[in-house]
């Protein structure tokens, strides 16, 4: 029926799209909870089938099945692999995404500092730097607490 209305689009054969963001949100919101999940169930097991590296979907939709771990796992192969090819904002935001369901992870807290910074938001930089001083400092580990002050210095200015 949606493809009828022309809603959704089929771009490759079994393979459809919604042709507006604000429709697929709107026939989203009309499913039962269970029933998203199940749909992004089925759409993360199909990006693994293909053995996609769109880390964004990946992440995205291990969010919407309740898959935390392969979130985390997703958040932060793509925050490292974006923000080494540049993509900055990408990967501040699959960083952030991953901070949401592991907001004490070491490895994304220092994703989300480095993308931050590349991105120009010194406050969020520091925001994470702080927070990457206080796990160390926690965990009373002075090699991560001195990366920490260094990402902390370099957010304040000081190189």
């Amino acid at each position: 029926a949606l493809v009828d209305r022309g809603l959704v689009v089929e771009v490759e054969p079994d393979l459809f799209s919604f042709r507006h963001a604000l429709t697929r949100e709107a026939v989203a919101q009309r499913l039962l909870g269970r029933q998203r999940r199940r749909l992004h169930e089925k759409a993360y097991a199909a990006l693994l089938e293909m053995g996609s590296d769109d880390w964004g979907a990946l992440a995205y939709h291990a969010a919407g099945a309740h898959l935390w771990e392969e979130l985390i796992d997703a958040a932060r192969r793509g925050a490292d692999i974006n923000l080494r090819t540049g993509s900055t904002y990408e990967a501040l935001r699959l960083a952030e995404l991953g901070l949401t369901e592991a907001e004490a992870d070491p490895e994304l807290l220092v994703l989300a500092t480095r993308s931050a910074w590349a991105c120009g938001l010194t406050e969020a930089a520091l925001s994470y730097a702080t927070q990457l001083v206080a796990l160390a400092e926690a965990a009373g580990d002075d090699g991560a607490l001195s990366r920490a002050l260094r990402a902390v210095s370099r957010e304040m200015g000081g190189g």
